[in-house]
């Protein structure tokens, strides 16, 4: 088992307000699949191997993304409608799961960062086995003038 955990709820709320600039409330949720995410987020040491993943749906992506670069919450709705995430959403995502790195606290273990940002459709094996993983977190994240969307927090 690696040494890598999730941090605390409280911790994961703090960090997402003082990156979106947004008072962002947090709440116990039902797990986002990694099958139907908008995207997951990957995290690998040096070596390349996978130690944890940040998947969210479509609500919590696109209102975070828009969030992020104070773009207004009408283009978020208009992603949500469409189901799919523009560019530049997906750039601003990525922004953010660069940071999110802070929700695995390590203590005495290898530096991880950011890998990739996958689809779902994309997934490597190594990612979907952490689905299954020994630490997780299933989270509600509400963006204060924006909306809710979920994040499964995994790593193993």
């Amino acid at each position: 088992m690696s040494g890598y955990h999730i941090s605390d709820p409280h911790l994961i709320r703090q960090l997402l307000t003082t990156l979106l600039g947004k008072e962002v409330s947090t709440a116990d949720s039902e797990p986002v699949s990694f099958s139907s995410a908008a995207a997951v987020g990957v995290y690998r040491d040096e070596q390349g191997k996978a130690h944890a993943a940040c998947a969210c749906d479509l609500h919590f992506a696109a209102y975070a993304s828009a969030a992020l670069t104070m773009i207004p919450v009408d283009a978020a709705q208009d992603t949500i409608q469409t189901g799919t995430l523009t560019d530049d959403e997906r750039a601003n995502l990525h922004e953010l799961m660069n940071v999110c790195v802070g929700f695995f606290n390590r203590g005495n273990v290898a530096r991880i960062r950011l890998a990739e940002l996958c689809d779902h459709d994309a997934l490597p094996e190594d990612v979907t086995a952490l689905y299954d993983g020994p630490h997780k977190a299933d989270i509600l994240a509400e963006i204060d003038g924006y909306g809710a969307g979920r994040l499964s927090l995994r790593c193993g």
